[in-house]
């Protein structure tokens, strides 16, 4: 149950009030932006929340059961806060979205947090973008059971893993752009390796898509790189990335490419389609 301040309360049971919404988005490393519904800024908990005419928080759908509460918002791309190359960009995947509830004459004297979650799906379109709060209890609804394979489960450098990713990246240099998903960087270092970096990351460190990370489908010694999907905001030469090396997941390569053989977590001895398929020798009898 939510208990509200008495000032507050009192407040939402008068004949008229001055309330407003406000969305507080809080990133994974730690940066907080804020947006009101109001026509000015208000100060709020030491955060400034930026008068956005588009922003709209969505209605919060509640249940009595155990199903997911979900809302949303829509608001303006502002140069000075939230910028489309921020969010295409992923920095703000996983952020937390808190959408708040208060009296703007009067910030301190309480207020209700009517949705708390992360950032969903987001779209955007004329300089204005739509995203989705999920609910946090949507993270416990979404299984993950572990599968019986070969392979690893476990992407290169998690927990799990126990490989450090970052002593497997080499920074270099786009030198050249053939198409979205195709250009050429100065291979230094191991980049030198026949696909070394396939299925592995690549990083913007600089240009449109600072931030932003994409996977490698195919790496030649020539410094040829083929990504499976392109960036959101197209590529330039010069634009600085950081490339990590990749792991397929087999077991000869996390055993000879990495020397973690104890960390595999795949089942080397699942029977594939050959065997299952594979018919049962008959015996007169």
């Amino acid at each position: 149950m939510n208990y509200l301040p008495t000032a507050f309360l009192k407040h939402l049971r008068g004949q008229s009030t001055t309330i407003t919404d406000l969305v507080r988005i809080t990133r994974k490393d730690g940066f907080k932006i804020g947006f009101s519904s109001h026509d000015q800024d208000i100060v709020f908990e030491g955060l400034v929340y930026k008068a956005n005419s588009a922003m709209t928080p969505k209605a919060v759908e509640k249940s009595s059961d155990m199903s997911v509460d979900n809302t949303g918002m829509d608001a303006h791309f502002t140069s000075d806060g939230l910028t489309e190359q921020d969010l295409f960009s992923g920095k703000y995947d996983g952020a937390v979205a808190e959408v708040i509830r208060l009296n703007y004459e009067q910030p301190e004297a309480g207020h209700k947090i009517m949705e708390s979650g992360f950032i969903g799906q987001v779209k955007a379109s004329d300089g204005k973008f739509s995203a989705d709060i999920l609910s946090l209890f949507e993270k416990l609804q979404q299984s993950k059971p572990r599968r019986a394979a070969s392979t690893c489960p476990e992407y290169f450098g998690s927990p799990a893993c126990g490989m450090n990713r970052e002593a497997f990246a080499v920074d270099t240099v786009i030198t050249q752009i053939i198409d979205d998903t195709n250009f050429v960087v100065d291979p230094v270092g191991w980049l030198t390796n026949d696909r070394y970096a396939d299925l592995g990351l690549i990083v913007c460190k600089s240009g449109s898509n600072n931030a932003a990370q994409n996977e490698v489908h195919t790496h030649l010694a020539n410094g040829s790189i083929r990504l499976f999907a392109p960036y959101p905001f197209p590529l330039n030469v010069g634009d600085a990335v950081r490339i990590y090396q990749g792991c397929s997941g087999a077991f000869s390569m996390c055993r000879d490419k990495f020397n973690n053989a104890r960390r595999f977590r795949g089942f080397l001895f699942v029977p594939g389609q050959d065997s299952v398929g594979a018919r049962m020798p008959i015996t007169a009898g």
